[in-house]
C-alpha cells in the first residue's frame, strides 16, 4: 500500500489498490490455509496422543506414599516414601539462539 506513495501515486489510489489486492488473493488465501491445515492436523494429533498416553508421577504427602505406573503396568503402583529412591535432575543450557531447560527423573 505505501510503496505506491513513494512511486509518485497519491494516498487514495494506493488504498483502492490495497483493497482490490486484498480481495483478489483472499481465495488463494483460504485455500492455502486449508491445505496448510489438512498437512498439519494429523501430525499434531499424533504428536499429541504421545503425551496424553504418559501418566505423571505423583507425590502423595498426606499417606506420604508416591503413585507411578512402571513400564507394561495396568495398575499404579503406590510406594511408602521410605522405602522408595529417586533422582532428579536438571539440565540448562544457553545458545545464540536462546536457552532451553529439561528435568528428568528416575
Amino acid at each position: 500500500m505505501f510503496l505506491g506513495l513513494f512511486d509518485g501515486y497519491n494516498p487514495k489510489e494506493s488504498w483502492v489498490f490495497a483493497v482490490d489486492l486484498f480481495w483478489f488473493s483472499r481465495e488463494y488465501a483460504f485455500y492455502i490455509w486449508l491445505s496448510g491445515s489438512i498437512l498439519c492436523l494429523p501430525a499434531w494429533l499424533h504428536h499429541h496422543k504421545l503425551f496424553t498416553k504418559i501418566i505423571p508421577t505423583r507425590f502423595n504427602r498426606q499417606r506420604r506414599e508416591v503413585c507411578f505406573m512402571p513400564d507394561g503396568a495396568t495398575e499404579p503402583l503406590f510406594v511408602p516414601w521410605e522405602s522408595l529412591c529417586a533422582w532428579v535432575i536438571q539440565s540448562h543450557s544457553a545458545t545464540q539462539y536462546g536457552t532451553t531447560r529439561q528435568y528428568g527423573m528416575g
